[in-house]
């Protein structure tokens, strides 16, 4: 084997090939060869973070110093950095996970989810990403994160989801212009039976086998429960979906994800299968 091992590198010295030719490229080896300029910067937990343009969108994501295996990711749909200590976004860092995140993407309209898949695409085909991401989705980001899932439930592995917009019927849009600009106006006059808004989606995500971790405050009036994921609960179980429902009698729409120190593992756990029920317990 020593013998092989040395031939096969003289010979590759003689041709003028790097020994990379005979090893997988790194990921800013293949984010170069894809002709991508980027800056990197520092990432959660010591990871290095590769920032770049996709389509005239920022992108970045953290390569943990640990990686697992397959380059497995969690993709923060919204807000990344926001309580990243209690939804899973150190913590799947520190074990190994890629972070990835891609700037608003016209607020998941129909163009943003076409958007969002050539960057998934781009992900996997040319950076040698895991075929399927986790999705972190916070408030908007749950709204990404079922709105992504329904279209291509090819691509995802499991979804948490916290305190999600689902339904534009009860929830202030023109509070926020761009994201109005973006969705216009309802199919039939009523956001509440438009087929788009996650609320319509969840037979279809259940159908898909696609688990959710779904943590919500019974005191958000921001988007309320009652109009909002209620009812794609209610939808989602009767559609025969696995999801896992923690509500929180106490709490509002912030903070989002798991406050007790005890449970800040618990999104991660739920991504690799393991049981996180005596952490959730500790929670308020």
């Amino acid at each position: 084997m020593l013998r092989m091992m040395r031939t096969l590198l003289l010979c590759a010295l003689a041709l003028g090939v790097g020994l990379s030719a005979f090893a997988d490229k790194t990921v800013a080896e293949l984010l170069k060869d894809s002709g991508y300029s980027y800056t990197v910067t520092n990432g959660y937990s010591g990871a290095v973070r590769y920032k770049f343009k996709f389509e005239g969108y920022k992108a970045y994501f953290d390569e943990p110093s640990n990686a697992k295996e397959g380059r497995k990711w969690i993709w923060c749909m919204k807000w990344p950095g926001a309580f990243a200590a209690y939804t899973g976004q150190i913590d799947g860092v520190k074990r190994g996970y890629y972070y990835v995140y891609l700037d608003d993407i016209r607020w998941m309209n129909p163009e943003g989810v076409k958007i969002a898949k050539k960057f998934k695409d781009f992900l996997v085909n040319k950076l040698k990403f895991a075929n399927k991401a986790n999705l972190i989705g916070m408030s908007w980001g749950g709204f990404y994160s079922t709105r992504y899932a329904a279209n291509y439930p090819e691509d995802i592995e499991k979804i948490y989801i916290d305190n999600p917009v689902m339904n534009f019927e009860a929830f202030e849009l023109d509070k926020w212009p761009p994201a109005a600009q973006a969705w216009g106006k309802s199919e039939s006059g009523s956001w509440a039976n438009d087929s788009r808004m996650p609320i319509n989606l969840a037979e279809k995500i259940a159908k898909a086998k696609i688990p959710i971790l779904l943590l919500y405050g019974s005191l958000d009036t921001t988007v309320i429960p009652k109009d909002n994921c209620e009812i794609f609960i209610q939808r989602f179980k009767a559609a025969g979906g696995d999801i896992k429902v923690y509500e929180r009698k106490n709490y509002g729409h912030h903070p989002h994800g798991f406050t007790n120190k005890a449970a800040y593992g618990v999104v991660v756990d739920f991504f690799e299968g393991k049981d996180f029920k005596s952490k959730v317990e500790k929670c308020d």
